[in-house]
């Protein structure tokens, strides 16, 4: 982000409705990652005002978001939807989608981490105590 000088001086942020963001402790690869997988992301009309990323984030992917078309589930690992938080993407309004531990770690959410979920209207979320979508489910 040199051309703004925002290089690892972002505390908190403000996605819009229309918005997915990827922040990134360094550059975002071409699969849109971030590279070792440290950063967050989220979808839709979200403030945090705590990142969980004080003064780190060196790079921003930013690209359109439908919440109707391609709804999006954002873990936080914070009470009140703050902290670091991974946004996960359906394949579209209707579809069933899956993501397994290794998928929570890519996203930059580790194991036992989620405190808080945002969830899109019309959208039904599973979440299970381990890996391999087996222990209680909530």
């Amino acid at each position: 982000m040199p051309a703004y000088n925002f290089n690892d001086k972002v505390s908190s942020v403000i996605c819009g409705p229309e918005v997915h963001a990827v922040f990134c402790d360094d550059v975002v690869n071409r699969s849109n990652d971030c590279v070792n997988g440290r950063g967050i992301s989220q979808a839709g009309w979200i403030s945090n005002p705590r990142i969980g990323k004080n003064d780190a984030i060196s790079s921003v992917y930013i690209f359109p978001y439908n919440e109707l078309a391609n709804p999006a589930v954002t873990l936080f690992e914070n009470a009140d939807c703050t902290g670091s938080s991974a946004a996960f993407l359906a394949e579209g309004s209707g579809s069933v989608k899956s993501f397994n531990m290794s998928s929570l770690q890519q996203g930059n959410m580790g194991n036992d981490k989620v405190s808080s979920v945002m969830v899109p209207f019309n959208i039904v979320l599973t979440l299970y105590q381990d890996d391999g979508f087996l222990g209680s489910s909530f």
